[in-house]
């Protein structure tokens, strides 16, 4: 056992060596891989440790076999990233020269958050964690309540960070700012969803750091912060029937970010390879409209043969995990070069000619960390459609600036 934990201290120096480097070049990278390994490390220890927390389990070999995927996995993409981040390119896709009315974009965020507020009070006696998960099941992903709750996941992006990001804002606008941010988190709270309160509250610290340095008074806020989400996590804890009782290392480890890559388990443990299953899935999943199957849903029988695998679960999926499904114990490789250029890619839209659209940006993409390294790695060109463009089409209305699209594609200049 005492070798095991040199192993978990030895990856532990690995990874924040890494992280740091990262962040002397790119902190949005370095964001990225800290919460990336916040849904390894625990799962790791939780597996060869204590066993007994999670129903599943397939041996000790199964664990070293793990650990070493995992830290061939991290190897590749940090690889992948310290290259691209030494790559200091612009996109020129932001034009000044063109005003537009702000009456109809005005009019859509009134809109969305009138019908998001609408949605609540007519069913608040209804929204609950448990009734979420119920009506996810079996993947009944158009029923009312997962609805309103996909509504809620966008008065972030629809309403929120585009006011908040904007400049010269009235009194009135920001009472309308407080007032969507009070009703996102009352409406997590009670729907027990800590991992949206925690995104959305990334989400504005990145907005509110982008380009500080880190001094004493920005350590002091940042932890009054964490004391507030911490707060809120609580008592969203609670609300959907959690418990913290047991010692103070099954409270630790039985949360939210032990689940996802516990599958990374299953698919080492089960040596479940199907390659086809992956560029299927992958494929299919790229538009809704394709159907195809979760990876999630595909290998959670095998995993889990006496579970229910529901939609509610689909987000207790690790990155990692495809790339095993994919390539077997090669298929660190796969996970480094999709992940990597995934995030490469990405960080073209924090790296256009208008800092104040890349601060925006910055926070918008931040904010999706949490649900991306919970899932499929096709959702590195989905959120591209159903959040960045929406997303930036709202900022740059508001904002009177016209943005080219279609040179995100293009060849970037050099700075």
């Amino acid at each position: 056992m005492g070798v095991d934990v040199s192993l978990l201290v030895f990856q532990i120096l690995f990874w924040i060596f890494c992280v740091l480097k990262l962040w002397a070049k790119n902190r949005f990278y370095a964001i990225f891989c800290m919460v990336l390994y916040l849904y390894l490390l625990p799962t790791e220890i939780t597996y060869r440790f204590y066993p007994s927390l999670f129903d599943a389990y397939w041996g000790p070999d199964t664990w070293y076999e793990t650990y070493w995927f995992i830290n061939l996995s991290l190897l590749a993409l940090f690889v992948v990233l310290n290259r691209t981040s030494s790559s200091h390119r612009v996109y020129n896709v932001v034009n000044y020269k063109k005003r537009y009315s702000k009456k109809f974009i005005g009019f859509f965020v009134v809109s969305f958050s009138l019908v998001a507020t609408y949605l609540f009070i007519s069913n608040i006696a209804v929204i609950s964690y448990q009734s979420l998960v119920a009506n996810g099941a079996m993947g009944n992903e158009d029923t009312k309540l997962l609805i309103i709750d996909q509504i809620f996941k966008w008065v972030p992006t629809f309403v929120i960070f585009p006011l908040v990001a904007m400049t010269g804002k009235k009194w009135y606008m920001k009472f309308f700012v407080l007032y969507n941010l009070l009703l996102f988190f009352i409406y997590n709270v009670l729907a027990g969803s800590r991992s949206d309160i925690l995104s959305v509250t990334l989400g504005l610290v990145l907005l509110w750091m982008y380009g500080r340095k880190i001094r004493l008074k920005q350590i002091l806020i940042l932890v009054t912060i964490a004391i507030g989400f911490l707060t809120m996590a609580g008592i969203a804890f609670k609300m959907r029937g959690g418990s913290n009782e047991g010692t103070l290392v099954e409270v630790l480890l039985k949360q939210d970010y032990t689940a996802p890559s516990y599958n990374l388990f299953g698919v080492i443990g089960k040596d479940i390879i199907n390659p086809l299953m992956v560029i299927e899935s992958q494929i299919l999943k790229t538009f809704p409209l394709l159907g195809g199957e979760w990876i999630y849903k595909s290998i959670g029988g095998d995993i889990f043969p006496e579970s229910d695998i529901s939609a509610s679960q689909g987000w207790a999926f690790h990155p990692f995990v495809e790339g095993y499904v994919f390539g077997g114990p090669l298929g660190f490789f796969y996970n480094g070069i999709v992940v990597g250029l995934g995030m490469a890619y990405w960080k073209r839209f924090i790296s256009t000619n208008d800092k104040q659209f890349n601060r925006f940006m910055f926070a918008v993409i931040g904010s999706i960390f949490f649900a991306l390294v919970r899932s499929q790695s096709v959702n590195f060109f989905r959120y591209i459609y159903f959040t960045f463009i929406p997303a930036a089409f709202i900022y740059s209305r508001l904002c009177n600036i016209e943005i080219h699209y279609l040179k995100f594609f293009s060849k970037s200049s050099k700075k």
